[in-house]
């Protein structure tokens, strides 16, 4: 197990009223954006997502946005900190979010897409179970334990999603601790092995 990498979650509780975001419009094409494909040769439009209807009492903004499509969503703070500490493989696309009066409760916000996803499960040591094997869209389903073949990892790459399996960023150690010292709001950085895989 590397303790040179972490992952980055959202905490298990929601005590301040975090909103979570769904019905993604804007995008070409979201299987794509989900794949860590570059949106530079058709960027998207105008991109909104909307505050879970079945969560009305959830309202507030945090640093990390939780939305049902597994994309980074964040604040300026937080984009200011990414680029501050030279994030690579990564297109900020601006997000415009609706309340559940169908109102603007923002458009500070961006999309931090993360681009050319890393191949560096170990599906074996991880279980990995698959879905639509030999399939363009092939995908991890669920994992028993998030392992990683850190060797496939190139050097630099400090915040990625792993191929085949974006629900969870990943960071490198050095990255976690910078982050933690900000104080953003809604993160959780935690061990590989304590991933809610």
């Amino acid at each position: 197990m590397s303790d040179e990498y972490l992952v980055l979650e959202y905490p298990a509780d929601n005590k301040k009223g975090y909103c979570t975001l769904t019905e993604l419009k804007g995008f070409e094409n979201n299987w794509a954006v989900g794949a860590g494909i570059s949106q530079v040769d058709t960027p998207p439009g105008q991109i909104t997502m909307s505050m879970h209807a079945e969560r009305p009492r959830n309202t507030a903004l945090p640093d990390y946005v939780n939305n049902l499509h597994s994309l980074m969503i964040i604040s300026p703070r937080l984009k200011k900190f990414l680029q501050e500490q030279n994030v690579t493989h990564v297109e900020y696309f601006p997000l415009d979010i609706i309340d559940h009066k169908g109102k603007i409760a923002s458009n500070e916000y961006v999309i931090a897409h993360l681009i050319d996803h890393i191949e560096c499960i170990d599906a074996d040591a991880s279980e990995a179970k698959w879905t639509n094997e030999g399939l363009p869209t092939l995908r991890i389903r669920s994992l028993e334990s998030m392992e990683l073949e850190t060797s496939k990892i190139p050097e630099g790459r400090n915040l990625f999603f792993p191929k085949y399996y974006s629900v969870y960023p990943i960071l490198h150690k050095d990255l976690a601790e910078a982050m933690e010292k900000e104080g953003f709001t809604n993160i959780d950085i935690v061990p590989l092995d304590e991933c809610a895989c």
